[in-house]
């Protein structure tokens, strides 16, 4: 398995992660950071710290090209691709230039989530795309249920939910994915 964090300019992968390894070269490829037993590609996995990467739409594509011809793979078996939310350029430079299996919308049930999701789901069906909707932090804090009636109304399938929890959050803060607590 692969993690490709497409959010080019707040890439959050690496510090969720617990990424400190930079990337290594070989025959003028990048060599992805290999962490829980993924290869991960970020641009949190070059050296620049909290400086702002303040790029236009493209040279966000071509980082994105690179990311997927230029790093070396090897043999995975998925490539999960996180993409920042809404349908911007990266979104775009996904859909036109790459064969995606299917497409994940992540929503909360808040309003202004939703908003985000269905216009990601009206972008997948515009290519063709099949996709499915799972709803993150359900809870007291944020509801639940509207991530699924947005799939039973939209007719796509519903994933699933993620329950809004401590433990989730402090493993973020920690650093180190929630199932590697267990």
């Amino acid at each position: 398995t692969a993690l490709m964090d497409a959010d080019i300019d707040c890439p959050n992968v690496g510090t969720i992660l617990g990424i400190t390894e930079k990337f290594t070269t070989k025959e003028s490829r990048l060599i992805p950071v290999e962490k829980y037993g993924m290869k991960i590609c970020s641009m949190s996995c070059f050296d620049i710290g909290d400086k702002p990467i303040i790029w236009r739409g493209p040279m966000i594509h071509n980082a994105l090209i690179q990311f997927l011809s230029s790093v070396e793979w090897g043999d995975v078996k998925y490539l999960i691709v996180d993409m920042p939310p809404g349908t911007s350029d990266a979104a775009l430079t996904m859909l036109q230039f790459f064969d995606l299996d299917a497409i994940i919308a992540v929503t909360t049930s808040h309003t202004l989530s939703l908003e985000d999701a269905t216009r990601t789901l009206r972008m997948a069906q515009s290519f063709n795309k099949q996709i499915g909707i799972v709803e993150n932090m359900t809870g007291d804090v944020f509801g639940s249920g509207r991530g699924r009636e947005l799939a039973e109304r939209e007719k796509i399938p519903f994933l699933g939910a993620v329950p809004f929890s401590k433990i989730i959050a402090d493993s973020a803060n920690n650093e180190k994915p929630a199932i590697e607590n267990e």
